[in-house]
């Protein structure tokens, strides 16, 4: 889905520049849907979520992958995993994404397109593509029923220990 975030008027960066202008940090309208200056303005802002919520990130390791890689054009590459051949997966997946997020577009082409997948919305959140981050107690409730098998294991008591 490359493609749409390669559009100026993809609603991810109207997003992504509200996010950081309410974190203190206005985005120049020419500058709305640049990769680079959007990551690297990201790192100003504190960290949201945790232990560590309302600290400064530490932003050495992350400038340097962006100045000494390729990696924010690379993110916009499209490799050998095409559109055409997402029906090709046959691992299950679970996609989790929030109500309101800018990557629902995403999640419908791979909710209609993957053979075996179960999908799970959040509840929209206050910094909308942050959702799972904000809500970590949903996601593992989510994630523990994914993971829970249909039938008791042969010889595993229910706490995990062997019988």
């Amino acid at each position: 889905m490359i493609y749409l975030r390669d559009r100026e008027d993809w609603e991810g960066w109207d997003y992504w520049s509200d996010v950081l202008e309410r974190s203190g940090h206005p985005v120049p309208p020419e500058r709305r849907s640049d990769v680079d200056y959007l990551l690297r303005t990201s790192l100003e802002v504190p960290k949201k979520w945790g232990p560590l919520n309302g600290l400064p990130r530490n932003p050495k390791p992350f400038l340097r992958l962006l100045d000494e890689t390729t990696v924010a054009e690379d993110s916009q590459q499209i490799g050998s995993l095409t559109l055409e051949r997402i029906a090709e997966i046959q691992t299950p997946v679970t996609l989790i994404y929030t109500v309101g997020s800018a990557f629902l577009g995403t999640h419908d082409y791979l909710h209609t397109h993957l053979p075996n997948v179960e999908s799970i919305l959040l509840p929209r959140s206050e910094w909308g593509h942050f959702g799972p981050l904000e809500q970590p107690e949903l996601v593992g409730e989510h994630i523990l029923a994914v993971l829970k098998p249909a039938m008791p294991l042969v010889g595993i008591s229910e706490g995990g220990r062997q019988e």
